[in-house]
């Protein structure tokens, strides 16, 4: 087995290794995706402490790295490819390296792009919106924090006295 030349270099890294780094890397983000969705309604459900939105923003920057990743690689593979062709055509040293190639590598096709994960609104903000590969949408509000114990010490006592009276009726009955 010889040795690599730089048109085959180029050709390998955009019509095999660049695409398989970008379809990795989809794979990671989409899962990615999943989790912070989850993490976002929990924190909703949660009444969205302040720590659980930090996280949450922290995930969302780091989620649109990892999505403007998939598309840069997919357009890093098509450059690289043309580039090669460019060589190809005007080098004469490119043009023999070419001829000489493997024809699996050669004569290989490009592979369509990597599915670029979907955006992700803003998981940051209170409450969640969820959206599924399905077209579906689950809304979640933030849960209010509680009333404090003075601004519902009336609605308690109500509701001891009312438990207090239906439990003495029920005794009273001898329905146990």
């Amino acid at each position: 087995m010889g040795f690599e030349t730089d048109i085959e270099r180029m050709y390998r890294a955009g019509k095999t290794d660049i695409p398989n780094a970008a379809d990795r890397l989809s794979g990671i983000s989409v899962t990615f995706y999943d989790a912070l969705q989850t993490l976002d309604q929990q924190a909703a459900l949660a009444g969205d402490p302040r720590f659980l939105r930090t996280m949450l923003r922290v995930g969302g920057d780091l989620y649109d790295v990892l999505r403007g990743g998939v598309d840069s690689l997919n357009n890093c593979a098509v450059a690289v490819v043309k580039t090669a062709d460019d060589y190809v055509k005007v080098d004469d040293d490119a043009r023999a390296d070419f001829a000489a190639m493997d024809d699996g590598l050669r004569d290989k096709q490009q592979p369509g792009a990597s599915d670029v994960p979907p955006e992700i609104k803003n998981p940051e903000s209170p409450g969640s919106t969820n959206e599924y590969p399905n077209g579906s949408t689950v809304t979640t509000p933030s849960t209010p924090d509680p009333d404090s114990l003075a601004d519902d010490a009336e609605q308690r006592e109500t509701n001891e006295y009312n438990s207090e009276w239906g439990h003495n009726i029920e005794k009273h009955r001898g329905d146990y």
